[in-house]
């Protein structure tokens, strides 16, 4: 999680402004009195919170400078403090606030609709501070929520899910999830808890929101299915809801089911009867007897006809206006599909014939010839009343005119097709087949725009395992790095212990020679000490006395030097060995990491190939749709697996559908499918999907709007998911006084672990090893750091940033960690020693965030200087530049191949690149503000 810059209060680092020609007259403060002191909780922060921290927060932090807390005030920001106690003509904040010294704030026309402070509001503040600015008491039950300004619009946090498909972006106390692969509108989370919440009598959220204060943080689970969001105190726990299946149609041994164009009404088999019932809830409208069961049904376009076809080869129809039957045909042979066309009824056969019936004939007006075997598939094409679409078992796809007998023209499937589905506009058509694949055409001209062979969750778990086996080769690569570097240690210190049994060996050959040496010139100056005494008058003898003393100690100093030399020697010698055994087990311990990493990729290649193969094997696609909107195509499988795809022909979502198959699928308005399965159920089935509130985290369950038991102290500012999705770490903590990290557990919701004093001031960002064992945190402390999820303790800090840092990332195989900091820079450091290995510099202003690319070495950064960038850790080299964004980035995130990026900041506006040629793909722009967002008053 990144911290935020707004240009709402830029006091404290801007020298001047200028807003409006004129300068703002000065608003003088009223005399207040309350009859009490004044109180900052109660008094003071709702008049910040409504005009000042939306950008001057814990998070934002303008020009280093919150305006949450006392203490943040007292140590103020790039211009020194906001605050001077019992001084209020001194005082920065009251100063620019009752526009007497520049620039004034709020800023005219500033981006987040804040209003001047009012002539009382001023006297508060000015009392507040006259009386000594005393901090009063906080807790979680004394928060007072008010309205933000309107207009809010910065993006704080943004999250990429892991299939690319959707974005979270965090906007005031809203949170948008964009689908970039169907491209709807944004979906805003609404936390259902928040309804019964007023501002006075009016709700405080008309329209819903995610969340009471700021949110400040975003995450993904690893497998996209769940969402978190951070704000005060409380974290929110969000459900994607895919594919589902609800109550079947209360009917029992359907053989077949037509939709009418809008997908309200269905047409159903049952038995000797076709029976129209409502798509919604299966009340039943309508029943016509037939003589013997029906295999295909048809809606005309208006949806007031019916026909179906039965196994006795005969063709029906009905007026849905009045009932009325039209007179029976008899088909020249078996019928497998039905459709209308314009005023006629087209059929088509198991012999590949489609046979064209005009009203009231009794004979065919003609055959429509081309297919040598079973036709599979026939649709009407919507924008041409007399055109149809078919396909075969003998892999094509033909056009028709039904007033033509030779088809327009024709697409080869590339094997037998079992089913075709075009969209409203006749923009795209797909076809399925027994082969499993699914292929998407351009109906203008038949080029192949997608493929999709296999199933959804196969073909993902597929490549989740050639990942997985990627990343095991870089952890073996590293520990056979580690295994050769332990080898040239122990070779070094062996060579190390030779050397000192060598000079050992010298030594103890030195002490008996310095002895023998030495005893030799005692017993010499003993002699000659002897002859001096005798001829004391003999100068020669005294001078060869006192030469002979002097050589005897000389030659005991020897001796006391060699047996010190001998010491010396032993010691060396232990300190050798124990180096060498030390070096010795260090190398057994990583030849047996290497020996694990090795076995571990070899079961991680083994799991690859399985994953490859059962991703390869075919299951039959037997039944395809399109849905009334034009957004999905949906596809049934003979084992009962759903899938759905994008018009472009992209993977979406996949389910199993009770029943034992898929027969047909029709498609409805209300984003549900008709699904016709071989045991003759019809399932109604949720394929639009939704996201949708689950849990908080912090609060007690039962009561998640009671923030003042919540473990968590203040605004949420980062999150993460562990690998395996079964832990959700949170960082955050109160500015100035201490950061916080807790480890929740996502089955139970509840608090996992608490790390004790990570960081003395909050935590801003963090981030799980690849394995899940490794938590990395960057802290407003100026430092990054790195603890043991298992014991909670600390491995190791980083220092070496000149300001906080407010980005973190763990490089795959663990051997690096980047960090990114207020200081404008973004340094790389080697984990095992804690030094620092790179700086890379050149951004203009602080960077926010920095993201991994996948396994490889490469990061992302976003900076406030209005860049998101990519660069090369090893070298340090800028690979690209995303461009767009015209004001500070506050979050950034990227897939794991690199080929997706995202960013979001003051401007509002979510951006999505494509990361290989850093092509803008998508540019969001902030909605019109439509609900109010709140902040807490504490």
């Amino acid at each position: 999680m990144n911290v935020v810059h707004c240009s709402v209060f830029a006091v404290f680092s801007l020298a001047s402004l200028s807003f409006a020609d004129e300068p703002p007259m000065p608003i003088e403060p009223e005399a207040v009195s309350l009859g009490r002191p004044v109180e900052f909780s109660r008094d003071v922060r709702p008049i910040l919170d409504a005009n000042c921290t939306a950008c001057h927060n814990i998070s934002s932090d303008e020009s280093d400078l919150s305006l949450e807390t006392v203490e943040a005030m007292l140590k103020g920001g790039g211009r020194g403090v906001a605050v001077v106690p019992g001084k209020p003509d001194e005082s920065l904040l009251l100063a620019v606030a009752s526009h007497r010294r520049e620039p004034v704030m709020p800023p005219p026309d500033n981006d987040v609709q804040a209003k001047n402070l009012s002539p009382r509001e001023l006297g508060v503040l000015r009392q507040w501070i006259l009386e000594g600015a005393a901090k009063g008491e906080t807790s979680g039950s004394m928060v007072a929520w008010r309205p933000l300004p309107g207009g809010f619009k910065a993006i704080r946090s943004v999250a990429l899910s892991p299939t690319s498909r959707f974005v979270a972006a965090a906007r005031g106390n809203q949170v948008e999830v964009h689908d970039l692969q169907l491209g709807d509108p944004p979906t805003n989370l609404v936390d259902p808890n928040l309804a019964s919440l007023t501002d006075g009598a009016a709700p405080l959220y008309p329209e819903g929101a995610a969340d009471r204060d700021l949110v400040q943080a975003v995450a993904f689970s690893p497998d996209g299915v769940t969402l978190a969001s951070g704000g005060y105190r409380a974290i929110k726990l969000w459900r994607r809801v895919g594919l589902t299946e609800t109550k079947p149609l209360d009917l029992a041994g359907v053989n077949a089911v037509a939709a009418s164009a809008d997908g309200a009404i269905l047409a159903v088999a049952v038995g000797n009867e076709v029976k129209i019932v409502t798509a919604a809830d299966g009340a039943v409208s309508a029943t016509w007897p037939v003589p013997a069961k029906a295999t295909a049904l048809a809606f005309s376009a208006d949806g007031n006809q019916v026909a179906a076809a039965c196994e006795d080869l005969s063709i029906h129809a009905w007026s849905r206006v009045d009932g009325q039957a039209a007179p029976p045909r008899m088909s020249p042979s078996p019928v497998t599909a039905i459709v209308f066309a314009g005023d006629r009824i087209v059929t088509a056969s198991e012999v590949g014939i489609l046979h064209v019936w005009i009203p009231g004939a009794e004979q065919p007006e003609r055959e429509l010839k081309g297919y040598t075997s079973r036709v599979t598939g026939l649709l009407p094409i919507a924008s041409q009343p007399n055109a149809l679409i078919s396909s075969g078992e003998d892999g094509t796809v033909r056009v028709w005119d039904v007033t033509n007998e030779s088809p327009q023209r024709a697409i080869s499937h590339g094997g037998p097709i079992s089913g075709i589905a075009i969209t409203p506009d006749t923009g795209t058509v797909a076809s399925c087949g027994s082969d499993g694949a699914v292929r998407f055409w351009k109906f203008s001209d038949g080029q192949k725009v997608a493929e999709s062979v296999g199933l959804i969750p196969r073909r993902r778990d597929e490549q989740h395992a050639a990942q997985t086996l990627e990343w095991r080769k870089q952890l073996a690569a590293v520990a056979d790095g580690h295994v050769k570097e332990a080898e040239a240690a122990v070779k070094e210190r062996e060579e190390i212990q030779k050397k000192a049994v060598e000079a050992k060996d010298a030594a103890e050959k030195a002490v008996p020679e310095a002895k023998k040496v030495s005893d030799e010139a005692v017993v010499a100056a003993k002699a000659a000490a002897e002859q001096a005494a005798a001829e004391p008058e003999d100068a020669a003898l005294k001078k060869q006395a006192e030469d002979a003393k002097t050589k005897a100690d000389e030659a005991l100093a020897k001796v006391v030097a060699a047996e010190e030399a001998l010491r010396s020697a032993e010691r060396a010698i232990t300190l050798a060995d124990d180096a060498l055994k030390a070096n010795r087990e260090r190398l057994t311990a990583r030849q047996q990491a290497k020996t694990a990493a090795d076995e571990a990729t070899l079961a991680a290649e083994a799991e690859s190939n399985a994953k490859k193969e059962a991703a390869a094997q075919p299951v039959a696609a037997t039944a395809i749709a399109c849905t009334t909107d034009g957004s999905r195509f949906v596809t049934g499988y003979a084992d009962g697996t759903l899938q759905t795809f994008s018009a472009a022909g992209q993977p979406l979502d996949a389910a199993i559908v009770s029943g034992g198959g898929v027969k047909s699928i029709e498609t409805g308005a209300d984003g549900f499918a008709a699904v016709l399965s071989p045991d003759g159920v019809v399932r109604r089935m949720d394929i639009a999907g939704r996201w949708e509130y689950t849990a908080t985290l912090g609060p007690p369950h039962a009561a998640p709007l009671d923030l003042a038991p919540s473990p968590i102290v203040d605004r949420v500012l980062a999150l993460n998911f562990s690998p395996d999705g079964t832990l959700l770490a949170s960082g955050g903590g109160e500015p100035s006084r201490g950061g916080e990290l807790i480890l929740w557990n996502i089955a139970d919701r509840s608090l996992s672990k608490t790390f004790p004093e990570p960081h003395s001031d909050t935590i801003q960002s963090v981030v799980f090893s690849h394995d899940g064992r490794t938590l990395a945190t960057a802290g407003a402390d100026k430092f990054a750091r790195t603890f043991d999820v298992a014991s909670g303790s600390l491995q190791r800090s980083f220092e070496g940033h000149a300001e906080q840092v407010l980005g973190v990332a763990l490089k795959a195989d663990g051997t690096a960690i980047t960090s990114a900091s207020a200081d404008l820079g973004v340094k790389v450091w080697d984990v095992e020693s804690g030094e620092q290995r790179r700086t890379i510099a050149g951004h203009g202003k602080q960077v926010t965030a920095v993201r991994y690319v996948g396994l490889s070495e490469d990061v992302v950064t976003a900076a406030g200087d209005k860049t998101v960038r990519l660069y090369k850790t090893s070298s340090g080299q800028q690979l690209r530049v995303f461009g767009g964004p015209t004001d500070y980035v506050h979050s950034v995130d990227v897939n794991d191949d690199g080929s997706t990026v995202v960013a979001g900041g003051e401007d509002g506006v979510l951006f999505v690149w494509d990361g290989k040629t850093g092509t803008q793909l998508h540019r969001f722009e902030p909605t019109a503000a439509k609900v109010p967002t709140a902040t807490a008053a504490r």
